[in-house]
């Protein structure tokens, strides 16, 4: 059994994701309006239905309404199903439909289901980043009004106690830090997210992060209606980044503060919405503790979520190829169109956060793939690569050649290898997924051998008692 090399040719399966498991996207939900039974339509119209479970775009085939039937409900007399909407449309399983958005799309899945693989179809980004955050801690803060604060959370400056089921500073003010509860999850990444209620207007307080002592930590804080991120360095404090004042604060309301650090990158965030992004800043970029932060005992901290970032990959989606100093430097830079992680981190319960980034300009993707992906075997010499077009050409009698541009299908065609003990699983495979789309990854080194489609011819030849040849045909969506 010693003949045949490690795998690295891959099936995925992919998960259906829904608005139960895409939990946040910067992509707005607005191209066209939403349909409303009051308004009449003229034939051509789009609009747009969404609902739990519901994301469609729709297109009025002849003049309707009003008090017409929901583009949901009606036999395709009235309403033509078009498309996914903009959010929605890299997740649909169909080829050269598109989500777009200005400089960055950005979304947050909770897969539900075993994920070990991502895969980008259709691309069009400078860089691509893959995060998954995963569950630390998670503080209610509930119990009798005085009980010391649950889990891990220590006070190492004041005291904190829990007050009608919060975290609230209490006793006299120690000076220094104020009051700073710390935990330490062991990791130099996170994703902190905390509820907080300033009770007074003269509050500061927030989340503590990179934590090494009381005089060395970074504090993402609301201080007196603005969101700032600030240093603490050997006991003096300064500001980082450009501070955001919040519209309509009011010391009374509760406010949703989070935030994600990297390595190179720290992102603010407010009641969901990014609101700065500090990058480049190293102080104390090792130090693991985290917690939270008050500078009086008006203030109030519910719902402590700790989560730690177990993957962070960046992927310059350059392709300079095998080009000359002459075309790197003048030349047209080139960028690869699809990309594929088959060794992301199998994870069940984990938060995946993928940002689709192409600063300056349009970032978009036709297919983003979330699933589950195993070896199917070792690609061998004659495995190929192509298209099949689809455009129009007549040649008159003169020669002239009328061409009319029509869409196109990538193919690939792999000879396999496997262990003659993996071809019942490849074949079973292969036939669950014969009417549904699989990506077929030949290498993740090359992205021409990365597919997201249909397989259209599979032949399995039983060549002896250890191993398998395959032929595997498969052609891409459009």
């Amino acid at each position: 059994m010693g003949s045949l090399q490690p795998y690295h040719t891959y099936a995925v399966k992919p998960n259906v994701i829904t608005d139960a498991h895409l939990t946040k996207t910067n992509v707005p939900e607005t191209e066209v309006a939403e349909w409303d039974s009051g308004t009449a339509y003229s034939t051509d119209d789009e609009v747009q239905v969404t609902t739990t479970g519901v994301h469609k775009v729709y297109v009025a085939v002849q003049a309707n309404g009003p008090s017409g039937t929901s583009p949901e409900d009606d036999d395709g007399t009235n309403w033509q199903f078009k498309v996914a909407t903009n959010p929605y449309r890299m997740f649909d399983q169909r080829g050269r439909t598109f989500t777009t958005n200005a400089d960055e799309i950005r979304v947050e899945i909770e897969p539900g289901v075993l994920t070990n693989a991502l895969g980008f179809i259709d691309v069009e980004a400078v860089r691509i980043i893959t995060l998954l955050s995963v569950q630390e801690g998670a503080y209610t803060f509930t119990g009798s009004d005085t009980d010391p604060l649950p889990g891990t959370l220590a006070s190492v400056s004041g005291e904190f106690e829990i007050i009608s089921n919060h975290a609230v500073a209490t006793g006299a003010a120690p000076g220094g830090p104020d009051y700073v509860t710390i935990s330490e999850f062991g990791k130099a990444a996170g994703d902190i997210t905390v509820m907080w209620n300033g009770g007074s207007s003269t509050s500061a307080g927030g989340i503590v992060f990179r934590y090494s002592d009381t005089g060395n930590f970074l504090h993402a804080e609301i201080n007196n209606g603005e969101l700032r991120l600030r240093k603490r360095e050997s006991s003096a404090w300064s500001t980082l980044g450009t501070p955001y004042t919040i519209a309509g604060y009011s010391n009374s309301q509760d406010y949703e503060l989070r935030v994600i650090y990297r390595v190179s990158e720290i992102e603010l965030w407010l009641d969901g919405v990014l609101r700065d992004t500090i990058e480049g800043e190293s102080f104390n970029v090792s130090e693991t503790g985290v917690g939270i932060r008050a500078d009086n005992t008006s203030q109030t901290f519910d719902d402590l979520s700790i989560r730690r970032l177990s993957y962070d990959h960046e992927q310059a989606m350059t392709d300079f190829g095998s080009g000359s100093f002459y075309e790197y430097f003048f030349g047209e830079i080139p960028y690869k169109t699809k990309y594929a992680e088959v060794s992301f981190p199998p994870y069940t319960s984990g938060k995946i956060i993928v940002r689709i980034i192409n600063t300056g300009g349009v970032a978009s993707i036709g297919n983003l793939v979330v699933g589950l992906g195993s070896a199917i075997g070792v690609s061998l010499r004659g495995s190929g690569v192509g298209i099949e077009d689809f455009s129009y050409r007549k040649e008159d009698d003169f020669g002239y050649i009328d061409i009319q541009e029509g869409d196109y299908a990538d193919t690939v065609t792999l000879d396999l290898r496997l262990y003659r003990e993996d071809v019942a699983s490849l074949k079973r495979l292969l036939t669950q997924y014969r009417a549904a789309p699989l990506m077929i990854v030949g290498s993740d080194n090359y992205e021409e051998t990365i597919i997201y489609g249909l397989g259209d011819r599979v032949n399995i030849l039983l060549a002896n008692g250890e191993t398998a040849d395959c032929s595997l045909n498969f052609k891409s969506l459009i």
